[in-house]
This record gives structure tokens, C-alpha cells and sequence, in this order.
């Protein structure tokens, strides 16, 4: 039964510690960020379409899914 449950911590802590590579890969779509010779990042993160929703949205997806991974890789460990 230990296995299992250690096995499901790590499985969800992979799934949180996705999150932020989500965000980060739809910013750089929606914006061009990262293409050769593109805007450097500050130009891209004020160029963001519908900024004033998106902005808060990527920055909570990314802070949910790095807290959410270190909660399940330390419940994993110490639970």
C-alpha cells in the first residue's frame, strides 16, 4: 500500500511540475518569445494579447504548479 501511495504523490508531483512548462510554452506561442531575432522577454510579456487576463492567469498557472509540486514531492517524502 506504501508503494502505491508514493507511486501517486510522484505521479501528481509530475503533473504540477508540468504546469509551469504549460505556461511558459503558451506565452512564447502567443507572443513569439524565444524565435531568432525575436523580442527580448519584458517587450513580449508588455506585448501579451489580452494581457490584463492572461498576465495574472500564466503567473497563477506557474505558482500552482510549482507549489503544487513541491506539496507532492514533500508528501511523497514525508507522508
Amino acid at each position: 500500500m506504501a508503494a502505491g501511495r508514493e507511486q501517486v504523490w510522484g505521479r501528481a508531483a509530475g503533473v504540477s511540475g508540468s504546469l509551469p512548462m504549460l505556461a511558459a510554452g503558451a506565452f512564447c506561442l502567443l507572443t513569439g518569445f524565444g524565435a531568432r531575432r525575436g523580442r527580448p522577454f519584458g517587450d513580449s510579456w508588455g506585448g501579451l494579447p489580452g494581457g490584463t487576463v492572461l498576465r495574472p492567469l500564466l503567473l497563477s498557472v506557474t505558482g500552482v504548479g510549482i507549489l503544487g509540486a513541491a506539496l507532492f514531492l514533500f508528501l511523497q517524502h514525508y507522508g
